[in-house]
């Protein structure tokens, strides 16, 4: 489906096609669906495998995806295709396993760690301590549990680099995200658990919306092992993804400056900023990116130092423009300038929806998780009105959501943006959001399901306009910068 999609928007004239986290995750026991909470940012997700002979199924038609039983039929697909290539396979495509097995050098000790959980039920902090200290024993793990996890990953690569060479022809690229953090449970939590920080967690400072602040509930790295293992795990995972990705979105790229570490057993209120040794990162950042041809895009939303957008311009790491982020209050210029060097959107997954935003719909999430009271919900949705009202008299709009986000996406192509995001869900004006940050159980995160299937977005000719529109606008741009330097 990734594939299909990259051709399609290739054929509208887009550049790249861009995911959230596609990496490896409990999606079992113990179950962890969040693409930022990985078990490996060296590792592809199984989840995602498209088998070969069989469709595995979407897991019914409900709006949430139920990815515990979609996983399990998903698996026994997969696991049959494996254990089939381990019984019959000729020599020519074993050696086809065996040459993606010697450039991965971590697999064969990934595919047994998943083997484990597998076995045991529980991430690696509930094993005794033989197994812990990974010293594994046959009898620890499944053998076909141990098949599937390298079949599976073999497989994930090689889809992977297919959609990756397609680019060369005419479709889309990959743009891919690199997570901040791991999942505690994880594998590179495991394996690498030297290089993270014991008795901390990451998060943020209190702020308006989080008086409390926020604990994202993974270690932080531990800024002397880093250097002392010569970021070796950074670069690993780096590669991991330059190897198919031709623009990489890093995470929080605070992270290469400084994190909010939390101590254990205080509140998010009482964290503090902990350096990072950045100029260092940052060559091991570049060095990578320049290696594999690929740009970079930092994640830098939210309250950052001035001088790591300084640095961000003059390394050229692109940064993050986001309409909802860049409203001001003026009638006559309601959207900061868009900066040259930045991937222009009008929203990210953490954020309602355009046709949510428009009619406040995230206030009253708030005012029904208790983050606001009424009187609170009620001024905040009189300053959106008031806000979408100078959007629509500065565009000159009368016709309603369709044709402001038209608008606001028709002024962010015709920018000097490095590259212009259209979120496909918001061309229908989907309302619901994919993530409310600062919820867990409360809401059904990362699993709801796309309102219309590839198939439908495909067939669907105000989707393929609208995104013809901001191509050819964008082309408009590219000329006059041309002529401009002739």
């Amino acid at each position: 489906d990734l594939a299909q999609l990259a051709r399609w928007v290739g054929a509208q004239g887009g550049s790249y096609v861009g995911t959230l986290p596609l990496l490896a995750s409990f999606m079992d026991r113990p179950l962890e669906p969040s693409p930022y909470s990985p078990v490996s940012r060296l590792f592809w997700n199984e989840f995602y495998v498209a088998p070969c002979r069989e469709h595995a199924g979407a897991g019914g038609n409900g709006r949430l995806v139920d990815y515990a039983a979609v996983a399990q039929r998903r698996r026994a697909v997969l696991a049959a295709e494996a254990a089939e290539f381990f019984r019959t396979a000729d020599e020519t495509r074993r050696a086809e396993l065996a040459q993606f097995a010697a450039g991965q050098v971590r697999l064969a000790d990934y595919a047994r760690f998943r083997a484990v959980c597998d076995r045991l039920g529980t991430g690696w902090h509930a094993w005794p301590e033989r197994l812990r200290a990974g010293d594994f024993q046959p009898g620890d793990y499944a053998p076909e549990d141990e098949q599937y996890y390298r079949y599976a990953q073999w497989q994930a690569e090689r889809q992977l680099a297919a959609i990756g060479e397609a680019a060369g022809k005419g479709a889309a690229a990959l743009y891919l995200d690199l997570p901040l953090g791991v999942n505690p449970d994880g594998y590179d939590a495991w394996r690498f658990c030297e290089i993270f920080a014991d008795g901390a967690s990451v998060g943020a400072p209190p702020d308006t919306l989080f008086t409390g602040g926020q604990d994202w509930g993974f270690r932080p790295f531990s800024p002397e092992q880093l250097r002392s293992s010569g970021y070796a795990y950074l670069i690993e995972a780096l590669r991991q993804h330059l190897r198919h990705a031709r623009m990489l979105r890093l995470d929080h790229i605070m992270s290469l400056f400084r994190l909010y570490w939390i101590p254990a057993g205080l509140s998010a209120r009482d964290g503090v900023y902990v350096q990072y040794p950045a100029n260092e990162l940052l060559a091991v950042l570049l060095t990578e990116s320049a290696q594999h041809g690929a740009t970079i895009v930092g994640e830098d939303l939210g309250t950052v130092p001035r001088a790591v957008r300084h640095t961000m311009d003059r390394r050229r790491i692109n940064r993050i423009y986001v309409v909802q982020y860049e409203l001001d209050g003026s009638d006559d210029h309601p959207l900061n300038e868009v900066p040259r060097n930045a991937v222009a959107s009008l929203n990210t997954h953490d954020m309602p929806p355009f046709a949510a935003f428009v009619r406040a719909g995230e206030v009253d999430d708030q005012l029904d998780l208790g983050l606001v009271d009424e009187a609170e919900a009620e001024q905040a949705r009189a300053a959106r009105t008031e806000l979408v009202g100078r959007l629509e008299r500065y565009f000159r709009v009368t016709d309603g959501e369709r044709a402001l986000l038209e608008a606001l996406l028709a002024h962010l192509a015709a920018s000097t943006a490095r590259a212009v995001l259209v979120n496909l869900e918001d061309l229908w004006l989907e309302r619901a959001p994919q993530n409310v940050p600062g919820t867990s159980s409360e809401r059904p995160n990362w699993r709801r399901r796309l309102a219309r299937t590839l198939a439908e977005i495909m067939a669907d000719e105000s989707i393929a306009g609208t995104l013809r529109a901001v191509h050819e606008r964008r082309g408009r741009v590219r000329t006059r910068a041309a002529a401009t330097t002739d």
